[in-house]
């Protein structure tokens, strides 16, 4: 079952020590970021506190989330063990790709599809190489993002120019909902914002950064009404929008 968004009942999602890869990875960034913008430091020293319980997994792992809360620690605190903590999870991330392009989910694993978080390795490596400039990861980093896109301004060959998902090597759009299944939005939301980025890291390659603003555009038009169903999924905005 999902939560309901309302604090203090049975279905709230609980951030524990088992697994860093969600709750976890994305409480350490938040509160980080937050510590910038409050006069109350506790929240840095929650975030510190809270990657002290999830390192040695956060180092062995191969989840973007982690090296979204690496980059975010070092900005805060500038300290050595998180940008090594950062360069350790981008070459993780690196090891992950495919020579057709995607991510799997572990080094040498198949093609999945992620519904909640498609472009999220991509978004955190172009992340990477933009707050890193001067990294010596950034031209291998700039060629496996052009691989990436590549692959999946293929898998867009539809009208709309929307991704189509990939399991087992089987492409499709949409799955059966014989059973509950939703973040389709957030994966095509999460592959706009990677392009977004990566057409900043190919500002020096106007073409490509504009066809990955294409195809960034693409999939926000999809949510926003630009759809087979005539639909706006932004809950009270369009003249056709739903409430969910």
């Amino acid at each position: 079952n999902d939560t309901d968004g309302i604090i203090g009942n049975g279905d709230d999602r609980r951030i524990t020590t088992s697994d860093p890869g969600y709750l976890g990875a994305c409480t350490i960034a938040a509160w980080a970021v937050l510590s910038q913008y409050v006069t109350d430091q506790e929240y840095l020293s929650y975030a510190e506190n809270l990657w002290n319980v999830y390192e040695e997994q956060i180092l062995s792992g191969f989840n973007p989330r982690h090296l979204f809360s690496a980059m975010e620690l070092h900005r805060v605190t500038g300290k050595e063990k998180y940008r090594q903590a950062v360069d350790r999870m981008a070459d993780n991330l690196l090891s992950l790709q495919n020579e057709a392009g995607w991510f799997a989910l572990q080094p040498g694993g198949t093609i999945q599809y992620r519904i909640l978080d498609e472009g999220a390795t991509p978004a955190a490596l172009a992340d990477y190489a933009l707050q890193y400039p001067d990294s010596p990861r950034i031209p291998k980093i700039r060629k496996s993002l052009k691989r990436y896109f590549s692959w999946s301004f293929n898998m867009a060959d539809n009208p709309f120019g929307l991704i189509r998902h990939s399991i087992g090597g089987e492409p499709f759009y949409l799955q059966s909902r014989e059973e509950w299944f939703g973040g389709s939005n957030s994966a095509y939301s999460s592959v706009a914002w990677a392009a977004y980025l990566t057409a900043k890291l190919f500002a020096d390659e106007p073409e490509f950064a504009e066809k990955l603003r294409c195809h960034a555009a693409n999939q926000i038009h999809w949510l926003l009404g630009l759809n087979a169903l005539d639909l706006c999924m932004l809950e009270g905005i369009g003249t056709s929008s739903r409430i969910y």
